[in-house]
């Protein structure tokens, strides 16, 4: 959009309307001017040098106008400049004010939307302008304080019970960030009580992750951003993608598989069968017709009471009525088209909203959770202007080091000028996350590699850096202010509904889906311990993978490891675990006659729960009669043991994962329960442990 922005701007050689014809932008403003009398700008902050040349002119002629019948009404808040990285400029405002000696200022530093302990926390994290000259750079330190009033509780929230504390979680260890996340929301019910939420983080990366592990495990429902996604943020919607996926392309593994996940975990039809006849029906019917024969095929899958899913699915079927006025009958350009659609805007209570703190802006939520995660002083990667005082680029150059910046006059002046750009914004970004809370706000950061000029480094000189039990760092409020919040259609009482029974007997309950590794009493998490990033995931599968590889100890080696097509820290890890004899042994052929089981999927009801789940390693010993006596279970752990989080705390939280895989074996092979050893595997220290 910067294209228009310079085609109208007036100054300038590059111009091209004054290339063009130099009386084309007089009439242009001339006849602007006689059309409008009254101009307002609203989030002015945001405005760029460029975009202010275009209409510089027409606000001249309406502030020197006599006749006091015109009128210039801009409106702003320059400690909420996000769009910094876009040529907005704060200093824009004060110097328009300046400029034109007869505007009125008028300030608003009463919060009609804050609890007094959220504006509590507000002010005492940035009123300290010194501290912000010292952690982050003077220029910087100057726009904050030009822009900087104490703010104070309006009437109407003078009242409100609130609490707002800065927590610090760490990244590999329990609990961890999502871990934590989890727990808050848990602790909370925001969803049960009405409340609205938002889970607010810097980067759409860490939005998708924190949203996808909330779903993971919680119950809560999760969105990313405010609009709804209806075929990406439930399984219905999943569902029904991958069966179009399947109809379009029958050879997807990954469609298919996830089908098949829902076929063997839900009762109804078979999706998995149906792709084929969903292929013939869209391209004999309209998609519309199609795509509703297969949601009714997916709601069977559903409880009775899932009216979310249902909804969900319905959005769907109207998104591809729209498509059906497209010229388009390609199953991939529908697929396509449903996976973006958009469906309307989320109300306040109904989800977990995880979004960026740029798309927050101008939102509020009733409980705030803020990831705050500038721990590191950016460094400039793109070509960088020098900027005059008047807001003109003078030179440009490419990303140098900082140490040969400072080095030079010129140059030192561009790394001040980008330095205070990256200080005050980020400073901004802080203050925009924090002022979206109106009730409870809860701050979370990590101190690793924590470097000075962040605003991590800021709030731990400014909050202190000593943590509690807890983790709380620092707090101000009431703890327990959740245990008072009512909506106003509850106003009346705050106790939980009732739910009615049913007035009739369930012919066919249906089965609760669990994973040994996720069991609900003791839940057991994988960024318990270690990174829910893909290169942790990869190389847990990648180990696992390699271990599954090893039949006995002697048919497989050293060297046979080694020249494998593996990773190296796989096979180190793989070298480590087989150079114990403990390890070794356990892999070796005994005389007993054995069966080995190696990534063995299985599946069980017990009492009202379908548990599905896979053995790593199964050693199954014979009698004489042939019947199976006793068996090893074994299974493999990537935890990062370390002296915070020790062999005997992980192996204590694998223990309900493992009882339950007992239990399983037991059901399946008739052996006691007595007979069936337990050995955790920790590849990361090469130690066995026996449950």
């Amino acid at each position: 959009f910067s294209d228009l922005n310079h085609l109208l701007a007036p100054s300038g050689a590059e111009s091209p309307m004054q290339k063009i014809d130099s009386e084309n932008r007089t009439l242009l403003d001339f006849r602007l001017d006689g059309q409008y009398d009254h101009w307002l700008f609203d989030e002015f902050q945001d405005t760029s040098r460029s975009q202010w040349q275009v209409v510089e002119n027409l606000i001249d002629e309406v502030v020197q106008d006599s006749s006091a019948e015109r009128s210039l009404f801009y409106v702003g808040d320059t400690k909420q400049c996000l769009y910094l990285w876009r040529n907005s400029d704060d200093r824009l405002f004060n110097q328009v004010q300046k400029r034109y000696t007869n505007i009125e200022q008028e300030t608003l530093s009463m919060s009609w939307r804050s609890a007094p302990a959220i504006l509590d926390a507000i002010n005492e994290t940035f009123d300290d302008n010194a501290l912000i000259g010292e952690n982050f750079s003077a220029g910087a330190a100057a726009r904050w304080q030009q822009a900087w009033q104490r703010h104070i509780p309006s009437e109407k929230t003078a009242d409100l019970n609130g609490y707002a504390c800065w927590i610090k979680v760490e990244k590999a260890s329990h609990p961890t960030r999502n871990e934590k996340i989890v727990e808050l929301l848990e602790k909370i019910q925001p969803i049960a009580r009405g409340m609205s939420v938002g889970v607010l983080v810097r980067k759409n990366d860490h939005a998708n992750e924190v949203a996808a592990y909330i779903r993971e495990n919680s119950d809560l429902p999760v969105h990313t951003g405010s609009a709804i996604e209806p075929a990406k943020d439930n399984a219905a919607g999943a569902a029904l993608l991958a069966m179009l996926r399947c109809a379009a392309h029958p050879s997807d593994k990954h469609a298919a598989g996830f089908l098949r996940c829902i076929d063997a975990s839900t009762l109804g039809e078979s999706l998995t069968t149906l792709t084929s006849e969903l292929r013939q029906r869209l391209l004999n019917d309209s998609h519309e017709s199609a795509v509703r024969w297969a949601c009714d095929k997916i709601a069977e899958h559903l409880n009775k009471d899932d009216d979310r899913h249902r909804k969900r699915l319905q959005q769907l079927i109207v998104a591809t009525r729209a498509f059906d006025q497209e010229d388009s009958r390609s199953i991939d350009s529908l697929y396509h088209y449903l996976l973006h659609s958009k469906g309307g805007e989320y109300t306040p209570g109904d989800a977990v909203i995880v979004e960026t703190i740029h798309k927050s802006k101008g939102l509020e939520y009733d409980l705030v959770i803020l990831i705050n995660e500038d721990k590191s002083e950016r460094n400039e990667r793109r070509i960088s202007p020098k900027i005059n005082n008047d807001g003109k680029v003078e030179w440009l150059v490419e990303p140098i080091k900082k140490e040969l910046m400072q080095a030079d006059p010129q140059l030192s002046k561009l790394y001040k000028q980008n330095k205070s750009q990256n200080d005050f914004g980020n400073l901004c970004a802080l203050y925009v996350g924090m002022t979206r809370a109106k009730r409870g706000l809860y701050m979370l950061s990590d101190f690793d590699r924590v470097s000075a000029g962040s605003t991590v480094h800021y709030l731990r000189d400014r909050l202190g850096s000593n943590a509690n039990e807890e983790g709380v760092l620092w707090q101000t409020g009431d703890p327990d202010w959740a245990q008072s919040f009512c909506t106003k259609k509850s106003s009346e009482s705050c106790e939980e509904p009732v739910m009615q029974k049913s007035s009739f007997e369930i012919a066919h309950p249906r089965l609760e889906l669990v994973r040994p590794s996720f069991d609900k009493l003791a839940r057991v998490t994988a960024s318990t311990f270690f990174d829910l990033n893909e290169s942790a995931s990869e190389y847990g599968s990648a180990v696992h993978n390699a271990f599954e590889q090893v039949e006995w100890w002697g048919d497989t080696t050293l060297k046979s490891l080694k020249s494998s097509n593996r990773s190296e820290s796989v096979i180190q890890c793989m070298n480590t675990c087989f150079s114990d004899p403990v390890i070794r042994e356990l892999f070796t052929r005994t005389d007993k006659e054995t069966v080995l089981w190696r990534e063995k999927s299985f599946s069980l009801v017990q009492d009202d729960k379908l548990i599905n789940g896979v053995f790593d390693r199964v050693h199954l010993h014979k009698s004489e009669s042939g019947s199976y006596e006793q068996a090893i279970i074994i299974d493999f752990k990537t935890d990062r043991i370390h002296k915070d989080y020790t062999i005997t705390q992980a192996a204590q939280k694998h223990r309900p994962q493992m009882l339950t895989y007992q239990s399983a074996l037991c059901a399946l092979t008739g052996i006691e329960t007595s007979s069936i050893e337990l050995h955790l595997i920790f590849t990361s220290i090469a130690k066995r442990f026996v449950l």
